[in-house]
């Protein structure tokens, strides 16, 4: 224990004084006296490292018998942790005053015997405050004793960062939401994982951070979202796919494109146009992540050749495509039947008719499939006339006809 030196004759005299004239009788009892009495007294103290009045200012009471040469003396103590810095959110003060110290004085010698020199109040885990870090996990564990009774610590606190999204130069996305980081629910001093924020049009590789600096901002870079989109032509006759125009542009960028050209090439084929799914005043928009298509169906075209509509022989079915398919010699759709009677003697020496021929002329019409030349349909021969006209052996003189 250590002890102390300090004159309190006159004070411990004044207090007994004012006891007895209270009119207690009982000289044995143990009063109150206030120890800032004995501290302001003018004699000095003595070289025993008297504590200054400084050290007893929370000191509130001291027991002593009028009659005994000691006197009891009690002083509090207090730990109170401050927070601060969360504005509104910013938890109350935490206040401890678990410890009285009591100890002994001698008033002639002025040394004190202290039950103990120090006391240590507990420790206490420092809350965690929504959007705020704190500077330190655990508060608390202060050490007082009779000359330093109380102690304040204060915890500080400051906004957790936040995430930001910037491009692949570095420069902040205009419009684009930060993000603040998640608390960390185990250790006040720390921001948790965040997830990185949706950024409209723009995409990233990083799916969190976990700050390293809780008060610090983290870029977060993204890269703008480039969409794709195909225009396919399909060949409904064959089911074939005969191109794929594909096409790549940001997200709501206007798609530069149009059907009409490809449409005329397959025409000038042989195709015919069924549909055209492409819109007019097409964007790459953001409706899903799925690649938009479009389709245009075409089919073969079909071409007829036959008495009601002739065509050249071997010229193109397709006038703009040279190298298509020919149309076919007329004698495809076209043809003479002749019926002829011819006049004969059996000594060959009659003077004879010249032989009578009848002719008649047959047709169909064909119908071809343009893109490949190939026939895909006909109808049945026609002939110009349904009987040919009779015909009655001339007489020959001096000959018998015999059939």
């Amino acid at each position: 224990m250590r002890a102390y030196r300090e004159d309190a004759t006159e004070a411990a005299a004044r207090t007994a004084e004012e006891h007895v004239a209270h009119g207690s009788g009982n000289t044995d009892l143990v009063d109150t006296i206030d120890l800032s009495k004995l501290l302001t007294s003018p004699k000095r103290h003595s070289d025993h490292r008297a504590p200054s009045p400084l050290d007893f200012a929370r000191a509130d009471e001291a027991l002593f018998d009028s009659h005994a040469q000691s006197e009891t003396v009690r002083i509090p103590s207090k730990q109170e942790i401050i927070f601060q810095g969360a504005d509104s959110q910013t938890p109350d003060s935490e206040v401890m005053e678990n410890h009285v110290f009591t100890g002994t004085r001698d008033r002639k010698t002025g040394l004190i015997e202290w039950d103990k020199d120090s006391y240590t109040y507990p420790k206490i885990p420092v809350p965690v405050v929504q959007g705020y870090f704190a500077d330190q996990k655990e508060a608390g564990f202060n050490v007082v004793t009779p000359y330093v009774p109380t102690v304040t610590e204060h915890v500080t606190y400051r906004k957790l960062g936040r995430i930001i999204p910037v491009t692949e130069d570095g420069e902040y996305i205009p419009g684009a939401l930060t993000k603040q980081y998640n608390n960390n629910k185990k250790d006040p001093r720390k921001a948790g994982e965040t997830a990185t924020p949706a950024v409209q049009d723009y995409m990233t590789d990083i799916k969190s951070v976990v700050p390293n600096k809780p008060g610090g901002d983290t870029p977060v870079v993204y890269r703008k979202i480039f969409k794709k989109a195909s225009i396919t032509y399909i060949d409904e006759t064959t089911g074939a796919y005969l191109v794929s125009d594909q096409l790549t542009g940001e997200l709501g960028e206007a798609i530069e494109y149009g059907t009409a050209t490809r449409i005329k090439t397959f025409k000038d084929m042989g195709y015919d146009l069924i549909q055209d799914e492409f819109p007019k005043d097409a964007i790459f928009d953001d409706k899903d992540i799925d690649d938009q298509e479009w389709f245009v169906l075409l089919q073969h075209d079909v071409a007829k050749v036959g008495p009601d509509n002739e065509q050249v022989p071997d010229a193109p079915i397709n006038p703009n495509n040279p190298d298509g398919p020919k149309w076919p010699s007329k004698y495809a759709y076209e043809k003479e039947v002749s019926f002829t009677v011819f006049y004969k003697s059996t000594d060959g020496n009659a003077d004879l008719p010249d032989a009578d021929v009848q002719k008649a002329y047959w047709v169909r019409t064909l119908t071809f499939d343009k893109v490949t030349g190939e026939l895909v349909d006909e109808t049945e021969w026609s002939p110009n006339k349904t009987k040919y006209y009779d015909i009655y052996a001339p007489v020959v003189l001096g000959y018998l006809q015999i059939e």
